[in-house]
């Protein structure tokens, strides 16, 4: 993955727009440039932006980015700004991908939610949503958040604190720089899981042996049984005693239940006997007349029928008489109108025929000459607009002014213009503008070769400087070396010589020990000798022999050291000549190629051009093109502007022979659709005679009726009298006649009286004889006997009944236990199944604070890391090693010293120069963990130079150089350290500019 363009604006301190392209120069032809500025002027700002338009997240904040964190904090969006935008180009795997992050806010000034959108390399959007974008990023770059911070943002100033800490804190300082808290996390839960499985286990158990203890015996449960089955066999015969008992009782109740409902339903057989002889006396005389006019009924109905008909028939004659006159007033009224419009004197039909005939005649000519004018006049405006001709009006005859003033005025702009050109060219302006413009592009090739070349000889010149100043650099380097490796030799000689008489003087010092402990008088252990005479007055030791060794030991490893710094150089240097020469080389080759590009591309221009600058001939042939085109429009123009006159004096001929005919349409015709006025008066003509023809004959066919009406009313009149005698007229009969509904009702309450009668006369019959059949059955003990008899019988039952409850408890008790006792026996085998695995992770990695977990994580993490720092530390300087600290060792990190015969040392020894190698091949060694498969081709290094000497500064330098050598990867340094600045000149460069604002400048 490689970073390749950045975009953003209104971020942190910087605002306003900013672009850094890292494909462009300088940055494109430097492999290593500097991030630079005071404290606080937004260098980190540009680590901001990558993470924030890739994934949403920026370092230094643990949560994702939102408004609402924007709001609270201040973050990101520069103040009283409203807007920022992060965007970030890079190369990948998949391809070249645009990602990009937004915020704005409302009217209001309140933040709209943020937006992320990612393109392609043609420019064109992704369909995913927003919030997909960091994933998307992620799985295209093969890292997520945390590992790109890792592998590409280093933060060495996290390494240096972590060489410099005790055991005890290195656990911690690792697990932040590699992520790796998980594992602590990991033991915690495994140790409260497994107390969390044990204690739950634990319950179960006591739960268990609770109702073990609540059993009964087997002898006691058989016995509870036994007793329940005694106990239900009596109730048996105690309920059925109860039983009959109880039907007695109930058979003594229906008798007296009986007696009583006999005696109250011969109360209701009288009482209804009773109202049925008052309803007779009431009603009896006017129903039998009802049901004597019965049979006459329908004859009734049809006598009052023909006289509403006969009367209908009168009422509907009179009404035609009045439509007749109607009829014709409304012929006369059509006559006249048709008169008036047609103006003859002929049939309505007819004078309808020869109007209407005559009229669309003269309108299908108009709307002819409508359509031809309306064409004409659409196509000349449309020209006109075209021709972008202002039009003070649209009729025809302005519109054939304008168009004569703009043809006089386009022909002497043309005029102006070919005086301009010669004659050839007035005669084929656009060919002529054709080939000069393939000369044109010939030019413009040959100006920006022109500047390639420049650009190319500038590049070769600064190429030649740089591999002069190393030729000189390597050329001295083998004297210096020679040099530091005799003062080296000497300096070792030296210290040869003094650890020599170091020990020579320790094995006089074991001597004089040895002698000191000789007694006079005792045999010497060496010689049997019984006196000692040297064994007083020893000779003094040279007690500043060991600050001489000392002293001596770190002339000589700092004699060593600038020894194997200026073989390193030299090597370092010979292979960056090799390269610069190459690179020489290559521009070299570019040159001679321009130049020969620029001879042939000069060869092949006009004769007459060739003596005329580049520069001055592109602008000459441009302005020479552009008369040519704007010569050949205004004659295109000309030619137009005469096509369009002629158009305009035929829409003015269509326009004239419009006017004459609308003008004869409305002479005689003021409506709108002649058709649709005369059919309607024809419509209300015909209409009106059919009417009249209508009323004739329904008139002949009222009158009959009415007749039939009356000859059938005289014979039923005369029929009922005759059937009725004792009724004097029609009239007088059917007075006594009764409404059905009325008739009905009254039915109905006679019928209901019956039937109550009949009811309770068969309900009496079947009471009496049941009351009979009981006392048949009934026993000679009173009812309160059987009562108080029941009432000991149920309680001994009660009695019994709760003595067997009480059994049948225990026994459903003791099955219900043992079901249960059955599943929590299952349960705690399932539980300590389940729990084994657990008691093994408690076993091996789990503790309260996660530290057995997590040390072994971070012991098998450092290793990882050491190996991967080693093959840096082999790349930067071939001289170290790291390695973890054996048992009898001190407890900080060791560095093996491969100059110094393998030697093992504390890394607490290492000089600022050798920490900060250490601590940087560290720091790309956990890019590499992190990146892991993923190729990384950026690279930012923030801060970690400021406790640097200018030596040990210049030293980190060269090994920052190599790295990129070696790695071909883009490598930024941020940093404010000025002599940084003034050995890496290509630079990414922030000055404050007050109001808390800043610039950014690349150069």
């Amino acid at each position: 993955m490689k970073i390749l363009k950045i975009r953003f604006r209104n971020i942190h301190s910087l605002k306003g727009d900013h672009e850094i392209d890292f494909t462009a120069a300088p940055l494109a032809g430097s492999g290593i440039f500097a991030i630079t500025g005071q404290t606080g002027s937004g260098k980190t700002t540009i680590l901001d932006v990558i993470s924030l338009a890739l994934y949403n997240r920026i370092p230094r904040v643990s949560a994702a980015i939102t408004k609402k964190l924007i709001g609270e904090t201040w973050l990101i969006v520069t103040r009283n700004t409203g807007e920022a935008m992060a965007e970030v180009t890079y190369a990948c795997p998949a391809g070249v991908f645009t990602s990009k992050w937004s915020i704005s806010s409302t009217r209001n000034n309140t933040l709209r939610d943020h937006q992320m959108e990612l393109f392609d390399e043609a420019g064109l959007p992704q369909d995913i949503k927003k919030a997909e974008v960091p994933a998307k990023n992620a799985a295209q770059i093969g890292l997520n958040f945390d590992q790109f911070v890792k592998a590409i943002l280093l933060a060495q100033g996290d390494f240096s604190a972590f060489l410099k800490a005790r055991a005890d804190e290195r656990g911690a300082l690792l697990e932040k720089v590699t992520g790796t808290e998980i594992y602590r996390r990991l033991g915690i839960v495994a140790f409260q899981k497994n107390k969390e499985q044990s204690e739950a286990l634990e319950r179960l158990m006591d739960e268990a042996k609770s109702r073990e203890n609540t059993l009964l015996s087997p002898e006691d449960y058989e016995q509870v049984v036994d007793d329940i089955a005694l106990y239900e066999k009596e109730m048996a015969k105690l309920s059925q005693q109860i039983a009959d008992i109880k039907s007695q009782e109930e058979l003594k109740n229906g008798i007296t239940a009986l007696s009583a409902t006999i005696e109250i339903l011969a109360q209701q057989f009288q009482e209804q006997m009773d109202l049925l002889e008052a309803f007779h006396g009431q009603n009896g005389e006017a129903m039998e007349k009802h049901r004597q006019l019965m049979p006459h009924k329908e004859d009734f109905w049809n006598w009052q029928q023909l006289g509403i008909n006969l009367n209908d028939k009168i009422e509907r004659l009179t009404a035609i008489e009045k439509e007749l006159q109607e009829c014709a007033d409304e012929n006369t009224l059509v006559e006249q109108e048709v008169r008036m419009l047609t103006q003859s004197d002929e049939e309505v039909d007819a004078a309808l025929d020869a109007f209407r005939k005559k009229v669309l005649d003269l309108q299908g000519r108009r709307s002819q000459a409508a359509a031809l004018k309306d064409n004409a006049g659409k196509e000349v405006l449309a020209e006109v607009r075209e021709a972008g001709i202002i039009l003070a009006e649209e009729n025809p005859a302005a519109v054939e002014v304008t168009l004569r003033d703009a043809l006089k005025q386009k022909q002497s702009e043309t005029s102006a213009l070919g005086d301009q050109l010669d004659e050839e060219s007035r005669e084929a302006p656009l060919d002529s503008a054709s080939a000069l413009e393939e000369t044109l592009e010939t030019v413009r090739k040959l100006v920006t070769q022109n500047d390639s070349l420049a650009e190319k000889k500038g590049e070769q010149e600064k190429r030649q400087g740089e591999i002069d100043i190393l030729q000189q650099e390597v050329n001295e380097l083998p004297e210096a070396i020679e040099k530091a490796r005799l003062e080296q030799e000497i300096a070792q000689l030296a210290l040869d010589g003094l650890e020599k008489e170091r020990t020579i003087r320790n094995l006089s010092a074991s001597l004089e020990e040895h002698r000191a402990k000789l007694v006079e008088g005792e045999a010497c252990p060496l010689c049997g000798s019984r006196e000692h005479p040297y064994s007083q007055g020893l000779p003094p030791v040279d007690d500043e022999l060991d600050l001489k060794i000392s002293k001596a030991k770190t002339e000589n490893e700092g004699l060593k050291t600038s020894h194997g710094k200026l073989n390193a150089s030299l090597t370092f240097k010979k292979d960056l000549l090799r390269a610069k020469q190459g690179e020489a080389q290559t521009t070299a080759e570019q040159v001679t190629e321009l130049e020969e590009k620029i001879r042939m591309a000069t060869a092949s221009l006009p004769e007459g051009f060739r003596q005329t600058k580049p520069v001055e001939l592109e602008e000459e042939l441009k302005t020479r093109i552009e008369l040519l085109k704007q010569f050949s429009r205004a004659q295109k123009t000309e030619r137009k502007l005469q096509e369009i006159i002629l158009r305009a004096g035929t829409w003015k001929s269509h326009s004239q022979t419009y006017d004459k005919l609308d003008a004869e349409v409305r002479k005689i015709f003021e409506g709108e659709d002649v058709v649709t006025e005369t059919n309607a008066l024809s419509l209300r003509f015909h209409s009106n005679r059919q009417r009249q023809q209508d009323l004739m004959n329904e008139t002949l066919e009222v009158q009959q009726s009415k007749a039939g009406y009356q000859e059938e009313l005289v014979q039923l009149n005369e029929g009922l009298l005759l059937a009725l005698p004792s009724y004097a007229s029609v009239e007088e009969a059917m007075g006594n006649l009764m409404k059905d509904r009325d008739y009905e009702k009254l039915k109905e309450q006679e019928d209901k009286l019956a039937g109550n009668i009949r009811d309770l006369t068969s309900e009496l019959k079947v009471h009496r004889e049941n009351l009979e059949e009981k006392k048949k059955r009934d026993v000679t003990d009173t009812a309160e006997e059987l009562q108080a008899i029941r009432e000991q019988k149920e309680g001994l039952l009660k009695e019994q009944q709760d003595q067997r409850d009480f059994l049948v408890g225990k026994r459903d008790f003791q099955l219900l236990t043992l079901e249960q006792l059955k599943d929590l026996r299952e349960k705690i085998e399932e539980r300590r199944h389940k729990n084994e695995k657990w008691v093994l992770l408690r076993k091996y990695i789990g503790d309260a604070e996660g530290k057995k977990f997590s040390t072994f994580a971070q012991e098998l993490t450092l290793h990882q890391l050491a190996q991967l720092a080693n093959q840096r530390l082999v790349m930067l300087s071939g001289r170290y090693q790291l390695d973890i600290p054996s048992p009898d060792e001190d407890d900080s990190l060791v560095v093996i010293d491969t100059h110094m015969g393998d030697m093992r040392r504390s890394v607490k020894s290492l000089s600022g120069g050798e920490s900060f190698l250490v601590s940087l091949s560290l720091a790309l060694a956990l890019s590499d963990l992190a990146a892991r498969k993923v190729k990384i081709g950026s690279l930012f290094i923030d801060e970690g130079f400021g406790s640097l000497d200018k030596l040990t500064l210049d030293q980190t330098i060269d090994t920052l150089e190599k790295l990129q050598y070696t790695s071909k990867k883009t490598i930024g340094v941020i940093s404010h350290v000025e002599a940084m600045q003034e050995r890496i000149t290509t630079q990414i460069r922030l000055e404050k500019t007050g109001q808390g604002h800043s610039k950014l400048t690349v150069v």
